[in-house]
C-alpha cells in the first residue's frame, strides 16, 4: 500500500500557489496551443485517449464511404418508417420475439416436470408452436409487402461491415473494454485513499480542532468519525464527519465535515456543493434550491426533521441543531471554519479534471483536429471558456491561504510508494 507525505499550513499553501499554473480564462490563442500541445504529448500513455484519437483517425480516413453507409442506413430507415405495413410488422415481430423466449422457458419446464404438471405444459407448449408457425407465416407474407424493411436492414448489415473492415467495430469493443477496466481500478485506488484520510483526520484535524475549540477538547472521548454521511438529503454525501455523541436520543454536534479528494484540482467543485450542502443543514434557505432538495422524507425541500446515520447497529441523531457551530464568514460569505480537505497533490491545472477530461475527450474525438490550423485552435478556445467553469481550485487555495487557521484545514498529501524488500 502507498504511503503519504503529508503538508499542510500558511507557508506551504503559498508556496504551493507559486507552482505553475495554467489558467483557461486568462490564457491566448498561442499560449493555449502550446498547452494543447503539451498536454496531447502527455496523453501518449493514455490508452484510452490513444484508442480515442484512433478511433477519431480512422473515422476521417474513411470518411466518404462511412457518410455513404450512414446515409444509405439514413434513407432506407426514412423510407420503412413511411411503409403501411411497418406499424403492423414491428408489432407482428416483437410477439414472436416475445414467444420464442416463452418456448425456451416452456421446454425447459416440460423436462422438469412430471405427471399432470408434465402433460399440461406439453399441451401448452404444442399451443404456443402452433400460434409462432401461424405467426411467421404472416411475417413471411408482411415482409414480401414490405420490402423497405429488408433494404434497410442490408443498409445497416453493408455499414457494419464496412466498419469490421476498416477495424472501427474492434477499435471501439477496444476502448469499451478499457472503460470497464478504468472504472474497476479507479473504485479501488478512492477507496484505499478514503481509508487512509480517516487516519489523517484523527491524527492532525482533530489536534487543529482542539487548540482552537474548548468544547471539542472537553467532548474529546465522545468524538466519532463519521463516514457517508446524508442524512437522506438529495445533493450530498459527506466523506466524513466529526460529531460529539453525549446521550443516546439526543442530536450530535458537528464539529466538522472533511472532504477527501483523490485529485486537489477537484476541490473547487466540492466547495461549492458542500457550501450549498451546508446552507441545507442550517436551513440558511436563500441559498439553496429547495426544489432540488424535495424527497419523499423532506417533501417541502427544507432538513425541518431529525435524520439517522447507522454505523453497524449504533445510530446518529442528526437535527438542523447538530449544525448550530457552522456560521458563514463574513468577508467571505462561504462557511470556512469548519469545512476541511484532504486532497491527494496534483499539479495545479486551473480547472477541474472534469473540465479537463471535457477538452480532451474534444481534440481525441472531433474529426476536424488540427492544432496548426489558427482558426481551429481559435474556435477550441472559445468553446473551452464557454463550457469550463472559471472558479477553480487555484482560488479556493487562495482563499484558504489567507489566514493560518484556514490553511491548516488543508491536508496537501504526496504519495510515496513503498520500495519492495529485497529477497535473500
Amino acid at each position: 500500500m502507498d504511503s503519504y507525505l503529508i503538508d499542510t499550513g500558511q507557508d506551504y499553501l503559498c508556496q504551493y500557489l507559486e507552482e505553475p499554473c495554467f489558467t483557461l480564462h486568462e490564457t491566448n490563442e498561442k499560449d493555449f496551443q502550446k498547452w494543447l500541445i503539451r498536454e496531447s504529448s502527455f496523453r501518449q500513455r493514455d490508452e484510452h485517449f490513444q484508442k480515442r484519437v484512433q478511433i477519431r483517425d480512422l473515422r476521417k480516413k474513411h470518411q466518404s464511404s462511412l457518410d455513404q453507409a450512414n446515409e444509405l442506413c439514413r434513407e432506407s430507415k426514412e423510407s420503412y418508417e413511411k411503409s403501411p405495413h411497418k406499424e403492423k410488422l414491428e408489432k407482428l415481430l416483437l410477439q414472436i420475439e416475445n414467444r420464442e423466449k416463452a418456448l425456451v422457458g416452456l421446454e425447459k419446464a416440460v423436462q422438469d416436470r412430471q405427471g399432470d404438471k408434465r402433460k399440461a405444459s406439453e399441451e401448452k407448449l404444442a399451443h404456443f408452436q402452433k400460434e409462432l408457425e401461424v405467426w411467421q407465416q404472416e411475417k413471411t407474407q408482411l415482409l414480401k409487402l414490405t420490402p423497405e424493411k429488408l433494404k434497410w436492414e442490408k443498409a445497416l448489415l453493408k455499414l457494419a461491415n464496412l466498419k469490421e473492415k476498416i477495424g472501427l467495430t474492434q477499435a471501439k469493443a477496444d476502448l469499451e473494454k478499457l472503460n470497464k477496466s478504468l472504472g474497476r481500478r479507479m473504485g479501488s485506488t478512492g477507496d484505499a485513499f478514503e481509508e487512509q484520510c480517516r487516519t489523517f483526520v484523527r491524527q492532525i484535524f482533530f489536534s487543529v480542532l482542539a487548540k482552537r475549540d474548548p468544547k471539542f477538547r472537553r467532548n474529546y472521548k465522545k468524538m466519532h468519525i463519521l463516514r457517508g454521511v446524508s442524512l437522506g438529503c438529495a445533493r450530498a454525501e459527506l466523506d466524513y464527519v466529526v460529531v460529539a455523541k453525549k446521550r443516546e436520543k439526543e442530536p450530535v454536534t458537528v464539529y466538522a465535515i472533511v472532504e477527501a479528494k483523490r485529485n486537489i484540482n477537484n476541490m473547487a467543485e466540492s466547495f461549492s456543493i458542500r457550501q450549498e450542502n451546508i446552507a441545507w443543514f442550517t436551513k440558511t434557505e436563500k441559498d439553496y434550491p429547495a426544489e432540488l432538495y424535495r424527497t419523499k422524507v423532506f417533501t417541502k425541500g427544507h432538513f425541518d426533521k431529525e435524520a439517522i446515520h447507522k454505523v453497524q447497529d449504533e445510530e446518529f441523531l442528526f437535527a438542523p441543531s447538530s449544525f448550530d457551530l457552522f456560521k458563514k464568514d463574513p468577508s467571505t460569505g462561504h462557511f470556512m471554519d469548519r469545512l476541511f480537505f484532504i486532497c491527494a497533490k496534483r499539479y495545479l491545472m486551473g480547472m477541474s479534471p472534469g473540465d479537463y477530461s471535457k477538452i480532451m475527450y474534444r481534440i481525441s474525438t472531433d474529426m476536424e483536429f488540427d492544432l496548426e490550423d489558427e482558426e481551429y485552435v481559435r474556435k477550441l478556445l472559445g468553446w473551452s471558456k464557454e463550457n469550463i467553469s472559471p472558479w477553480v481550485t487555484y482560488d479556493l487555495l487562495k482563499i484558504y491561504a489567507s489566514k493560518e487557521s484556514w490553511a491548516q484545514q488543508i491536508i496537501v498529501a504526496s504519495r510515496q510508494k513503498r520500495k519492495e524488500k529485497r529477497k535473500e
